[in-house]
């Protein structure tokens, strides 16, 4: 685990020192996702503060060649017209993966074949751009960018705060737990150092493997009620919190559970 981590920092410093540019987002080797010890390449990536890349669309360019390189490059442009034509709506806000290398032939059918999406997509009305200018206007799939709430959760989310799931939706609609509340008020920053320091801590590793909430309560001094991890938050339970941890008074209405989109408002 340590050396993977060091790995990739030495590889971020570099690049953040050679080029003015500090990566935040990040894809691991493909489907190489376990390290010795007990973490994966989730858990580096949360050292590192990344946010885990994953492609919604294989737009190709790795599988091995079929002997001519005309018809690798075509192969992938009849990939993205077809999901066009099933369904024009298809690819909105997704994520496009392409090997921007060789492929396992060590060829680069993408040089050639990406000039072509892009023109496809253009085409059929998409702007296309980096995941980091998607994240800003919408960091999760889940959400209509019409929502009154969108822009709290891309303040939340930009500026660190851990709201959403691995899977990358926020569920605004489902109702608030306890560990969710906490989990909230947690920075990408602040769960780095505490997986940094679970590198040497076995017991500590252990337990943030098997909770998901574990890190959120040891930062406010709660281990003790992480069995209540998955009760529904009341909004008692929501000042409590608030007042006696996070220094924070607020006024809502009681209530026996609050939404997750509710809860970011406040």
């Amino acid at each position: 685990m340590s050396e993977v981590y060091r790995d990739l920092s030495s590889l971020h410093e570099y690049v953040r020192d050679n080029f003015n540019y500090t990566m935040q987002l990040s894809r691991p080797p493909h489907y190489i996702d376990k390290t010795p010890g007990g973490f994966d390449a989730y858990d580096v990536y949360a050292m590192l503060q990344y946010q885990y890349l994953a492609a919604s669309f294989d737009g190709g360019g790795w599988l091995p060649t079929e002997g001519d390189y005309d018809k690798d490059v075509d192969k992938m442009v009849k990939v993205l017209k077809r999901a066009l034509q099933q369904s024009k709506d298809s690819l909105n806000g997704q994520i496009i993966f392409h090997k921007d290398g060789y492929n396992m032939s060590l060829m680069t059918p993408v040089a050639h074949a990406l000039p072509k999406h892009l023109e496809l997509l253009v085409n059929e009305g998409y702007k296309v751009v980096t995941v980091t200018d998607l994240l800003k206007l919408s960091p999760f799939e889940d959400i209509d960018t019409k929502a009154e709430y969108l822009p709290r959760l891309v303040w939340l989310d930009q500026a660190g705060y851990i709201v959403g799931y691995k899977n990358n939706t926020f569920q605004p609609e489902r109702p608030l737990t306890k560990g969710e509340m906490l989990m909230m008020s947690v920075t990408r920053q602040e769960a780095s150092c505490y997986y940094k320091q679970a590198m040497d801590d076995e017991p500590m590793k252990r337990n943030i493997k098997k909770h998901p909430y574990y890190i959120a309560y040891l930062k406010y001094g709660m281990l003790d009620c992480i069995s209540q991890s998955d009760d529904l938050a009341s909004s008692e339970d929501v000042k409590e919190f608030n007042y006696e941890k996070l220094k924070k008074e607020i006024k809502i209405d009681n209530r026996n559970s609050i939404l997750r989109r509710d809860y970011i408002q406040i």
